[in-house]
């Protein structure tokens, strides 16, 4: 991986590192993909039946709005604390793991501001950005594309100059070449290398640590088992028949609403008879032979956690690389393929429990509460701001008129103003006219005032 200048000192070479090559060899040894972006396989929302390589920035570690506010945070300091713990654990002196890592923490800092926030990722358009391999090239000259493509991908298939790519944030990874460009080679080496370190399993594990690492990697099988022993299929029979009856009486409401021009609410309801409904569980799962055939090449090491969790991360990597060359089709469930989930309302059993959901309960319970709070809401956000911006086949296309958003702007504007008004406990934040709309867009609430 290139080696670790925080414990190598001297006798480490700035002149015979490479990035890319380091990220090869974590690759190699199945650690980490995602160093300075994610790449992935993704949906092309402009023909949501096709996937496509994404490019995207990665998930940063601590929070963003901590981190660019720099070394004065209280998190940011705890953070750089666990970083010069885990080095001095790791053998390093801690006077130069202080110095060195003190490096490390401005690069993410930095790093952190040339990423977008979620607020300004939640115009999807905006992140619907497709380029050929070559003009990848040439736009972003600091990373050789097509031979990090080819050698992630390990030839299960061939990338060249004309393959498509979904680079989600452009202006992350102009400024990434920029940053990287100006950064010494050691402060890059340090940072792969802390990476690793964050993602590999230290210690022992609670019961609760196993449940989660379970859960994340095993879904399917993990999930079967749920849905056997505390799901029925009266449960998901009842369930759908609430999803049913809910959106019946949302496409009345849906004609109603003055807000809407005709053209549009013909758009909404091919919209909502379009959607699918994906409740409790597929009824694969209830069979052992088809989860089996799924993990078929998987192979865990009982005795070694470590090597078990990296046998894992390659299984799914190679499984969702898999999907490159596959056609998306309105599947049940999403480990089937990259399933499209704009135009689909998907409630796993687990959802269906305790004080959201029981059987055996009055109707006007199970409307009060999974009604309300969870198909009510995935149900509306297909509709409302941010949901104008999928068609009734998923596809990336806003299907609003000009004077429905006119409209729909004027109506929201009251709430708005209401929200303006609200301020923390301290005094020290106040609501503004950003902060407020955009949560407010996606809520059930507004969608049912604004029809008044």
């Amino acid at each position: 991986m290139g080696g670790w200048p925080l414990l190598e000192g001297d006798s480490w070479i700035a002149q015979k590192y490479d990035w890319e090559q380091a990220a090869y060899g974590m690759v190699n040894e199945r650690l980490i993909t995602d160093s300075f972006f994610t790449f992935d396989i993704v949906t092309d929302f402009k023909n949501s039946a096709k996937n496509v390589l994404g490019i995207d920035q990665p998930m940063l570690h601590v929070d963003r709005g901590a981190l660019v506010k720099g070394f004065s945070n209280k998190y940011v300091q705890e953070y750089f604390h666990h970083m010069v713990g885990m080095a001095v654990t790791y053998g390093a002196n801690k006077a130069r793991a202080e110095k060195e890592l003190r490096h490390v923490l401005d690069f993410e800092i930095n790093f952190a501001t040339i990423t977008l926030s979620e607020e300004e990722r939640r115009n999807q358009t905006a992140l619907e950005n497709l380029m050929s391999v070559k003009n990848l090239t040439t736009t972003y000259p600091f990373v050789h594309w097509k031979k990090y493509f080819n050698t992630i991908l390990k030839s299960a298939f061939v990338i060249g100059d004309d393959e498509i790519i979904k680079v989600s944030v452009p202006t992350f990874l102009e400024k990434l070449g920029k940053l990287m460009q100006k950064t010494q080679k050691s402060v890059l080496a340090n940072y792969l290398v802390w990476q690793v370190l964050q993602g590999q399993l230290q210690g022992s594990f609670s019961e609760e640590e196993c449940v989660d690492m379970t859960s994340e990697y095993l879904s399917l099988n993990s999930g079967a088992i749920y849905v056997r022993k505390y799901f029925t299929s009266e449960s998901k029979k009842s369930a759908e028949e609430l999803a049913v009856n809910i959106e019946q009486q949302f496409m009345k409401m849906l004609k109603k609403v003055d807000w809407m021009d005709e053209k549009t609410k013909t758009s909404a309801l091919a919209k909502i008879k379009s959607m699918k409904n994906v409740i409790g569980y597929p009824d694969e799962i209830l069979h052992d032979k088809n989860v089996d055939e799924y993990f078929k090449t998987l192979e865990i090491t009982p005795n070694d956690l470590v090597q078990a969790n990296a046998n894992l991360s390659i299984f799914l990597l190679d499984h969702s690389f898999s999907n490159l060359r596959k056609t998306i089709e309105k599947s049940d469930w999403p480990w089937v393929f990259c399933a499209r989930t704009i135009t689909d309302i998907h409630i796993p059993a687990a959802v269906l429990q305790d004080l959201f959901f029981d059987k055996d309960r009055p109707q006007y319970l199970k409307y009060g509460a999974i009604g309300a709070f969870v198909l009510g809401n995935k149900l509306t956000t297909a509709f409302d701001y941010d949901g104008r911006r999928f068609d009734q086949n998923g596809n990336l296309r806003d299907w609003w008129t000009p004077e429905t958003k006119k409209k729909f702007l004027q109506k929201a504007a009251c709430i708005t103003q209401q929200y303006k008004k609200y301020k923390v406990k301290d005094d020290s934040i106040k609501y503004t006219r950003k902060m407020a709309v955009k949560p407010v867009y996606s809520t059930t609430d507004l969608i049912l005032a604004i029809r008044f």
